[in-house]
């Protein structure tokens, strides 16, 4: 295949990666106002978007190694500046910078995320253990009905027998 196909392939790809890593900081972003109930929906969807983007990020790699220049591979990762790229590989490096940006937004969004699925899970602890203690609870009048009848049972030596 030729040295420009390779390259429009790439940029679809990253494209591509592009669009589904947009989603996924929206549904990051949705992880931090969402209903308790709804987390575990997000966290699946955010699963998937992940393997997806593995999927293409793995197939690009499979392109990149068909290059022995490496450009292409350094152009992908964009990580280098933009002058070091040769002209042909514009376009890969500029996608590339894109998905890095929105990946920096979603690294960012991560700690504010973390930091409100810990809270939530610990209101929601403590409302269980409020429940499980209040004298409506079932357990409760379990626990009850068990320690006071346990209590009032005492053996005496004079009521022993063996």
């Amino acid at each position: 295949m030729e040295n420009k196909d390779n390259i429009q392939i790439v940029c679809d790809y990253l494209f591509e990666i592009e669009d589904i890593m947009r989603e996924l900081e929206i549904e990051i972003n949705n992880l931090y106002v969402c209903q308790p109930d709804d987390i575990a929906l997000s966290v699946e969807k955010i699963n998937e978007y992940r393997n997806y983007t593995d999927e293409l990020f793995e197939e690009v790699y499979k392109i990149c190694d068909e290059d022995e220049t490496g450009n292409l591979r350094k152009a992908v990762k964009a990580v280098c500046d933009r002058k070091e790229i040769d002209d042909d590989f514009c376009n890969v490096y500029e996608a590339g910078q894109e998905i890095n940006a929105v990946a920096y937004r979603i690294v960012n969004l991560i700690p504010r995320v973390s930091d409100r699925l810990t809270r939530q899970k610990e209101k929601t602890l403590q409302e269980i253990k409020d429940n499980n203690g209040s004298q409506s609870a079932h357990a409760s009048k379990y626990y009850a009905a068990v320690n006071n009848d346990l209590n009032n049972y005492h053996f005496s030596r004079k009521s022993r027998s063996i």
